[in-house]
């Protein structure tokens, strides 16, 4: 079991009024990845938002800094929302992730390939959004 600091309570106390900005924030992030994945010649099996649960939020926060990780700011937290995309065939995994990739190039993304041998593949993008995008509604 992961001990909670005084700073992981502030942090989840800090994130509640903020949940539903994160969620519509995941929702316009995912409509614009469906807008560019509908342009390509890519057949997506599905694309999803979510914001952070708030109990997943406290496990991460309490469990980084056992790891010595210790968060300041929520900002700080990268994966407060999340878009997940999903397609038919491995192949067009790495076109998808290309095609997301010029969209967003401007934001430096982090791009971290995960594999499990029971399964799971995936390219993970922390994605960054430019200046031209942050001054978007």
């Amino acid at each position: 079991m992961i001990k909670e600091n005084k700073k992981t309570e502030e942090l989840c106390d800090e994130y509640l009024p903020k949940r539903q900005l994160y969620r519509s924030f995941s929702e316009v992030i995912k409509k614009i990845i469906g807008e560019v994945l509908d342009n390509g010649e890519i057949k997506i099996y599905s694309i999803s938002g979510r914001e952070k649960d708030p109990e997943k939020l406290k496990e991460k926060v309490a469990r980084k800094a056992a790891l010595g990780k210790e968060y300041k700011a929520l900002e700080e937290i990268e994966d407060m929302a999340g878009v997940r995309v999903v397609t038919y065939l491995e192949s067009h995994r790495g076109q998808a992730g290309n095609l997301i990739y010029r969209e967003f190039e401007g934001s430096q993304p982090d791009i971290t390939n995960k594999y499990d041998p029971k399964g799971y593949r995936g390219t993970h993008f922390v994605l960054r959004l430019d200046e031209a995008r942050e001054k978007l509604p």
